[in-house]
């Protein structure tokens, strides 16, 4: 682990924001043992969860847009056979 920013002397195994645990990982079924200070854990979680809006953002735009482009489609279509949409 990396020198804590709070107390240099205090060893990381005996500091109460050191958490021990497991994450999954996409692609990789098995889990993965880490050791990490809260802080870092806490900033992990947030750059993911940041990404995983990002992502959504995305997906919600391109289907938008796709349902957009459709509209156009089918009010040509409409237009053609004389129609009003």
């Amino acid at each position: 682990m990396e020198k804590c920013p709070f107390n240099e002397k205090l060893k990381c195994d005996k500091c109460r924001l050191l958490r021990r645990g497991v994450r999954f990982y996409e692609g990789n079924p098995n889990p993965v043992p880490v050791e990490v200070c809260v802080f870092i854990h806490i900033a992990e979680c947030l750059e993911n969860q940041i990404m995983r809006s990002i992502g959504e953002q995305k997906a919600t735009e391109q289907t938008r847009n796709e349902m957009m482009q459709m509209n156009t489609l089918f009010q040509g279509l409409a237009n053609q056979k004389g129609l009003k949409a």
